[in-house]
């Protein structure tokens, strides 16, 4: 952020409204205070309860949302970030500070739809192996918030967009779920309720508001300027830096790892080099009643194939899935563990049990909450390459 201010401090007005939402929220809001030189007038920060209320500013005031499903706290969030943004005018600024879980911190559902119904429904696409694409071209037809609601709100306002990615490709539609900028529409949400046959598993006022959305009009993002100050190529690029100067010879994976995480991991770790670097962010279909999440499932699926060395993916958020781990490392001790403990590798992953199996075996890694995300980070040391 310090960088955006030192080559683009001429895009700052001398008086804004300043709007945050997200994982990183608070902590955007603290370094952009610190380095606006202008008058911040009013707004307000969405953040996760356990990152605190204080903004640090009289004018801008703090509450929660959740993740990485919403609940009341975050339509009443989301309804207070929205007000402020139609008090807007003419010659006013509004400035954004945007980080990954926004789409379910700030919430304001569509008319006659109940959180527990929009709970529901994003649940059901969490768990159907939807990619973060699909699952937000669905979050942006439930919502007047998402997909370039809060811009049409704030219209004719001037917006800067301040982002940081959880997306891989940055595809701004798809981080917090584009709630200031215009749905492209690449994908029809009704397309990804036929592929994975979601239609039973859905309520019918969501059904309802599926088939009728519309992207929002392009006129009312004439005045939008974005700029992404972190993401996940920035983070792997970090990562490759730091192996050479521990005189590595990494090899960064040609793409982003997408996929399902259990099959996206052997082309990973079938990467020509002695380590690989590589980021993205998986999916992971739900068809058992384990514990678990798509870095530690990535793991898992590795360790069945793995002839040595070390595997490691984690969350940069530090939450993988719906456990208190950031991801994990696979190895051939706990090949070993699991071994001598009968544990079966298969029976686990098929039922989705990624985590007990690494906790009892070893191979969890836990930061805490990270206060960000940048999407997630894979690594693999081949054999008899450790320095």
């Amino acid at each position: 952020m310090k960088d955006l201010f030192n080559n683009k401090g001429e895009v700052f007005p001398l008086t804004a409204t300043v709007l945050g939402w997200g994982k990183a929220s608070i902590e955007m809001f603290h370094a952009f205070s610190q380095l606006y030189f202008g008058d911040i007038s009013g707004g307000h920060i969405i953040t996760l309860p356990q990152h605190g209320r204080n903004s640090g500013h009289p004018k801008v005031e703090v509450s929660y949302g959740t993740h990485p499903l919403p609940d009341k706290s975050s339509l009443e969030s989301g309804e207070k970030v929205l007000s402020i943004a139609r008090e807007l005018k003419e010659g006013d600024t509004l400035i954004c500070l945007i980080s990954g879980g926004g789409s379910a911190m700030f919430e304001v559902p569509n008319e006659g739809i109940e959180i527990e119904q929009l709970r529901h429904a994003y649940n059901v696409l969490i768990e159907s192996g939807a990619d973060i694409h699909e699952v937000n071209a669905v979050r942006r037809a439930l919502s007047e918030s998402k997909g370039g609601g809060l811009a049409k709100a704030a219209y004719p306002a001037k917006v800067l967009n301040i982002v940081i990615s959880d997306v891989p490709g940055n595809n701004l539609e798809d981080i917090a779920s584009g709630a200031t900028v215009a749905d492209p529409f690449r994908i029809k949400p009704m397309d990804v309720v036929d592929k994975f046959m979601l239609e039973d598993k859905l309520d019918n006022k969501i059904l309802e508001s599926i088939r009728d959305y519309k992207p929002v009009d392009k006129k009312f993002f004439r005045n939008i300027e974005t700029h992404i100050i972190a993401d996940n190529n920035k983070a792997v690029e970090a990562m490759k830096k730091k192996a050479v100067a521990l005189g590595y010879d990494p090899v960064r994976y040609p793409s982003s790892i997408r996929g399902e995480a259990r099959s996206a991991v052997n082309e990973f770790m079938e990467t020509e080099g002695e380590l690989i670097i590589g980021g993205g962010e998986t999916t992971v279909a739900v068809r058992g009643h384990g514990k678990g999440g798509r870095n530690q499932e990535f793991v898992l699926a590795g360790l069945k194939n793995m002839k040595g060395g070390i595997l490691a993916s984690i969350g940069t958020d530090g939450i993988d899935g719906n456990t208190d781990a950031a991801g994990a490392l696979g190895d051939e001790k706990i090949l070993k563990n699991a071994k001598e403990n009968g544990y079966d590798i298969e029976s686990f992953l098929n039922d989705n049990n990624s985590y007990e199996f690494l906790k009892e075996c070893g191979g969890l890694i836990k930061t805490g909450n990270t206060g960000t995300n940048v999407a997630d980070i894979c690594v693999f040391m081949k054999e008899g390459k450790g320095k």
